[in-house]
């Protein structure tokens, strides 16, 4: 079995295992978003990106950057006069 970007993939068989977590680090949700921390902490303190804790860890949902994500491209979209998809 081999590692890949955290899928488990087994290279005898074509079937793969997908290991995606639901919750993010801010490190991880950075490189998600191929955006800055200080970019990443502005949207969670302007509450554009819900984030929460678990001890001193800060943790976003996979859920809430594809979100995130989704809410900019047809914002962009509008802007160019293109219709939501």
């Amino acid at each position: 079995m081999s590692r890949c970007r955290g899928k488990l993939m087994k290279e005898d068989r074509e079937m793969v295992v997908v290991n995606e977590k639901a919750a993010l680090s801010v490190d991880q949700a950075c490189t998600y978003l191929s955006t800055s921390r200080p970019t990443l902490y502005r949207l969670m303190d302007g509450g554009e990106i819900p984030s929460f804790h678990i001890g001193r860890r800060r943790l976003v949902l996979r859920e809430h950057l594809d979100r995130y994500i989704r809410e900019r491209l047809a914002a962009a979209g509008a802007a160019q006069g293109q219709p939501d998809a």
